[in-house]
C-alpha cells in the first residue's frame, strides 16, 4: 500500500508541475503530457486495487538505484552514438524533442530533458504496455511472447512520435523504433524501468542541450526549475519528511 501512494503521489506532482506548464508555458504541450500522466496515474491505481496488474516498479529491490543509474546512462550515451552511426541528417532534437522552447529556454529544458522522457518512458514502456500485454510481471525479451510485445509497443511509441513530432523519413522513424526496443528490452531484462528512464533522460537531455546549461549554471538561473528540482528531491527522501542533503 505504502508504495501504491508513493507512486499515487509522484503523479501527483508531476500533475501539479504540467498544470502550471499550461498557464505559464504551452498549453498544447502541456496538456498532453497531462493527460498522460493523468491516463498512467488512473490505470496504475485501477490495475493495482483490483490486483489485474503487477506493475513493474522504478527500482526492484535496495540497492538497485545505483547500478540502474550507470547502465542506465551507459545506454543513453550508446544511444546517442547509435543514432549518429545511422546517419540521419536531422537534428536528433527534432525527433525525440522539439526545439521551440517558447519564451523560457531554460524550463524548455528541463521539460523536454527531464520531465518528459519520466512521463513517456513510464507511459510508453510501462503503463499501457503492462495494461494491455503484461497484466502479471515480465517476459523474456527473447521469446517469441517478448518479441511480439516490443515490435508492438515500439511501433505504438514511433507512431506517437511520427504523428505529433513530424518525422518524415525512414532513418528518423527507425531511430525512434529501435529507441522504443531497447527500452522495452531493458524493462523487460531488469523487471525495473529506471534503466529506461535515465537513458530516455541522457538521450533528450544530450537533444536540447540540457547538460550544457548544467555545466554553465545557465539552468539553476531560473527560480521555477528550482523549485521543481526540490520537489523531485521531496519525492525521492524515504521519510518525506524532509528534502535529502537539504534537510
Amino acid at each position: 500500500m505504502a508504495d501504491r501512494l508513493k507512486e499515487l503521489d509522484e503523479y501527483f506532482i508531476l500533475d501539479i508541475l504540467l498544470v502550471f506548464l499550461m498557464i505559464n508555458y504551452s498549453l498544447p504541450l502541456a496538456t498532453i503530457y497531462a493527460m498522460m500522466v493523468l491516463v498512467g496515474s488512473v490505470m496504475y491505481y485501477a490495475g493495482g486495487d483490483r490486483g489485474t496488474v503487477n506493475w513493474i516498479p522504478f527500482v526492484k529491490q535496495k540497492g538497485g538505484s545505483l547500478i540502474g543509474l550507470v547502465l542506465g546512462a551507459g545506454a543513453g550515451i550508446g544511444f546517442i552514438y547509435l543514432y549518429k552511426y545511422l546517419g540521419s541528417l536531422t537534428p536528433m532534437a527534432n525527433v525525440f524533442a522539439t526545439t521551440a522552447f517558447g519564451e523560457s529556454e531554460s524550463i524548455g529544458k528541463f521539460v523536454f530533458g527531464f520531465l518528459i522522457p519520466i512521463a513517456e518512458t513510464r507511459f510508453f514502456f510501462r503503463t499501457i504496455l503492462q495494461w494491455f500485454s503484461l497484466r502479471r510481471g515480465t517476459v523474456s525479451p527473447f521469446s517469441f511472447t517478448g518479441i511480439k510485445v516490443i515490435a508492438v509497443f515500439s511501433a505504438i511509441f514511433t507512431l506517437f512520435h511520427d504523428t505529433v513530432k513530424g518525422i518524415d523519413n525512414t532513418i528518423d522513424l527507425f531511430a525512434t523504433f529501435l529507441f522504443g526496443a531497447i527500452s522495452i528490452t531493458i524493462i523487460l531484462t531488469t523487471g525495473q524501468w529506471i534503466e529506461a528512464a535515465v537513458m530516455h533522460i541522457i538521450v533528450n537531455g544530450h537533444a536540447v542541450g540540457l547538460f550544457d546549461f548544467i555545466l554553465k549554471g545557465s539552468l539553476l538561473s531560473s527560480p521555477y526549475v528550482i523549485a521543481g528540482i526540490i520537489g523531485v528531491l521531496y519525492l525521492l527522501s524515504k521519510n518525506r519528511k524532509g528534502v535529502p542533503f537539504l534537510a
